[in-house]
């Protein structure tokens, strides 16, 4: 269970890490224009 819930929340904060990127990028490349 706990091994789950692990793995889980590594995938989210993944996930969000990724979002946060994608962000970033766009908000940089926008600026940039």
């Amino acid at each position: 269970m706990a091994n789950n819930s692990n793995t889980y929340h590594s995938s989210m904060t993944t996930q969000t890490w990724a979002v946060c990127a994608i962000t970033t990028t766009t908000t940089t490349t926008t600026t940039t224009l």
